[in-house]
């Protein structure tokens, strides 16, 4: 018994050695390919956006412009449609030129989690970028200009997204000083508001709307814009009309007209302030 004892011992003592070896040569090449990705990413020349925070800082500082992309804007660019605009050559060839040439007077907001990991934000919204990413993301950098700056569109999307515990009524604040004691318009759908308990923008000195189609706004676009531009003299503009808000808040920009493309804002803060959270509902055509 004693000398079957000391074999299993031995046995014991060679297996734990053989472990540790092992484990030493994993993490010695787990260590070295590590330094080697770290290597190869340096050559990586990573897009330069805002994040959203930034993105609200610069809004509520300065008189630039918004005009934001998200995934419903990118199908339209592949010639695909969405729920509330259909395929449209000319919007998508709209939408890939502001992309390809931010202009100056007009940030162009796209989603930065599409690039970069954000603990602020939930894990949900991580992973749907970067599987977004895994099948579209050599296109999307492609319509991209290497060297231009970009911000987050996601400054007007934060509260659906961000952690819990994260200051979302102090981020709030810092946006509704965009418009605090201005004249503002809003470009909209008429009846999207309807229902809303909290107004995000009852702050502003006066409201007027300019009524554009819920779906297909793009069908009459050289029309509605003539309008806003009437109706804008000595007003903020503010767009909420899916991909169309896109192209006519830099067209307004580039006509002098100080407009921003804030998309589910007010769904978002009328959410918020009655405590509750979005859900798979968030994005539907209102």
């Amino acid at each position: 018994m004693g000398k079957r004892k000391g074999k299993l011992s031995l046995l014991w003592r060679n297996l734990k050695f053989l472990t540790r070896r092992e484990l030493r040569s994993d993490l010695v090449d787990f260590v070295g390919c590590r330094c080697k990705l770290a290597d190869m990413l340096k050559g990586v020349k990573m897009p330069n956006i805002l994040d959203f925070e930034e993105t609200a800082r610069v809004l509520a500082e300065t008189d630039v412009s918004i005009a934001r992309f998200g995934d419903g804007e990118f199908a339209l660019m592949q010639g695909r449609g969405i729920p509330f605009q259909r395929a449209d050559a000319r919007l998508a060839a709209r939408l890939a030129e502001l992309l390809a040439k931010p202009p100056s007077c007009c940030l162009v907001g796209v989603p930065r989690l599409c690039w970069f990991d954000d603990r602020r934000f939930c894990a949900h919204d991580n992973l749907w970028w970067l599987r977004y990413m895994k099948t579209n993301g050599a296109w999307l950098e492609s319509q991209m200009a290497a060297t231009a700056a970009y911000c987050d569109s996601y400054v007007s999307l934060f509260s659906r997204a961000t952690v819990l515990g994260y200051d979302v009524g102090g981020m709030f604040d810092r946006l509704r000083q965009i418009w605090a004691g201005r004249d503002i318009l809003i470009v909209c759908g008429k009846g999207i508001f309807d229902g809303f308990e909290y107004d995000v923008f009852d702050n502003a000195q006066s409201v007027e709307f300019v009524y554009g189609p819920k779906r297909d706004a793009f069908s009459d676009y050289d029309a509605l814009l003539a309008r806003v531009k009437v109706a804008a003299k000595g007003r903020l503009v503010l767009i909420v009309l899916g991909p169309t808000a896109t192209v006519m808040a830099a067209d307004l920009a580039a006509a002098g007209i100080r407009a921003l493309d804030l998309g589910h804002l007010a769904k978002a803060y009328n959410a918020f302030r009655k405590g509750a959270k979005a859900n798979q509902d968030f994005y539907r055509a209102d």
